[in-house]
């Protein structure tokens, strides 16, 4: 599991705000580490309270963070960007 932050300037976040953060969950489906069912539960218990969640299962992707998997970021984050 892994987590990437992008920005610039920080600012302290209250309880709405926080749930206006969209996340980008991605997990790879032959992970051995972390059982995609974690992530799974984890995407599920944040939209539960509110939060706004996308959810990927990279099925052929193991505990790894490569190339193709930080495009994906960042082309989720760009599109969040311009909204």
């Amino acid at each position: 599991a892994g987590a990437a932050f992008f920005g610039v300037k920080y600012v302290p976040p209250t309880q709405e705000s926080k749930r206006r953060c969209p996340l980008l969950i991605l997990h790879g489906g032959t992970d051995s580490i972390v059982p995609p069912a974690e992530g799974k539960k984890a995407a599920e218990e944040l939209k539960s309270k509110g939060w706004t969640v996308t959810y990927q299962e990279e099925k052929s992707q193991a505990h790894a963070w490569v190339p193709d998997i930080a495009k994906k970021c960042w082309d989720w984050l760009k599109v969040q960007v311009i909204k």
